[in-house]
């Protein structure tokens, strides 16, 4: 969760150090909860695969029924966010998408990052619903609350999935934003 206890191994005596110590600093996060009942199975270990990961928003209608998908090649991650992606248009990304949203039969967004490399795509995890990668779809020409509005109220989509702006590189950034208007309150207060 939110990219938490992330080591990388190189040998087996490396792998049994770092999984005691992922045990321990997971008994020190939020999830010591969770983990309690079964701390020794509280650790995913996954074979780390060299390659270019990507986030895809798989869109199905509130039938479970494909609609599109939309490929992002990650450039920028920290936390396990995305901070900076490029829309792209992908026959191999497309044609995964499809098979995965037929099988899934989910409704409206399926999130899904995925690593390619060695011509071929790795599923890495999938979140069914808006992740932190839709804005950059959005950005990019999607409306996908638009979609899910109009199917709620049985009304025929009009442009909402249709129109991408592929090769759009987007970043996320950090905003200062002046509240002060919309504070009450003494502001000559001390602490």
């Amino acid at each position: 969760m939110g990219s938490l206890q992330i080591y990388s191994a190189e040998n087996i005596t490396e792998l049994e150090i770092l999984y005691e110590k992922c045990k321990r600093d997971i008994e020190n996060t939020y999830l010591k909860y969770e983990s309690a009942e079964d701390i020794s199975n509280s650790v995913l270990i996954q074979e780390k695969i060299k390659g270019q990961e990507y986030g895809i928003d798989i869109i199905n209608d509130l039938n479970g029924d494909f609609q599109r998908a939309i490929a992002k090649r990650k450039y920028g991650l920290r936390a396990g966010e995305t901070d900076c992606a490029e829309i792209i248009k992908s026959d191999k990304m497309d044609e995964f998408s499809e098979n995965l949203a037929r099988t899934m039969r989910h409704i409206a967004n399926l999130d899904v990052d995925a690593f390619y490399s060695d011509e071929k795509i790795y599923l890495l995890e999938m979140n069914a619903r808006f992740g932190g990668g839709y804005p950059f779809s959005h950005l990019a020409g999607i409306d996908l609350p638009g979609a899910i509005i109009k199917w709620v109220n049985g009304k025929k989509l009009t442009s909402e999935l249709e129109n991408v702006e592929y090769g759009k590189i987007m970043h996320k950034d950090i905003k200062f934003v002046d509240i002060t208007s919309f504070v009450s309150g003494d502001k000559n207060e001390t602490v």
